[in-house]
């Protein structure tokens, strides 16, 4: 359904308050578009759910802080949305823009891989946790 200001809801679920989140510090105007864009595939209300929107906000708040927007979609409820996306396993987090379309599977709990397979800014901007310098 459309959101009262015009964005996308997809479920009455536990993200609903940020179905689509552009982070704190967003200073982008509604209707422009965020530098990277996701939507996030998960099903129910699990813990690996949680932690995928959770690790996934966490390398957005870290690189690319306000520039980001997350939609997430309960796959259960929305197949078509599933099936259009090719997800065949959940979490799986599509970076919609900027293009071409990257996808990464599970919790997102790796930082660094996820930071590159999302084609985020480098490890140069991670702390040193989250390194992959190998």
């Amino acid at each position: 359904m459309l959101g009262h200001d015009g964005w996308w809801l997809v479920s009455d679920a536990w993200w609903d308050r940020a179905a689509l989140t552009r982070g704190p510090g967003a200073t982008k105007a509604r209707g422009q578009v965020a530098d990277f864009s996701f939507r996030l595939f998960v099903v129910g209300q699990t813990e690996r759910s949680q932690a995928a929107w959770t690790n996934l906000r966490t390398v957005c708040e870290r690189l690319v802080p306000g520039r980001y927007e997350i939609e997430v979609v309960d796959a259960a409820e929305h197949p078509e949305l599933a099936a259009e996306q090719r997800v065949l396993a959940t979490p799986t987090v599509v970076r919609i823009a900027p293009g071409p379309q990257r996808r990464v599977v599970g919790d997102l709990s790796d930082h660094s891989r996820t930071t590159a397979a999302l084609g985020l800014p480098g490890n140069a901007e991670l702390p040193p946790e989250w390194r992959c310098d190998s």
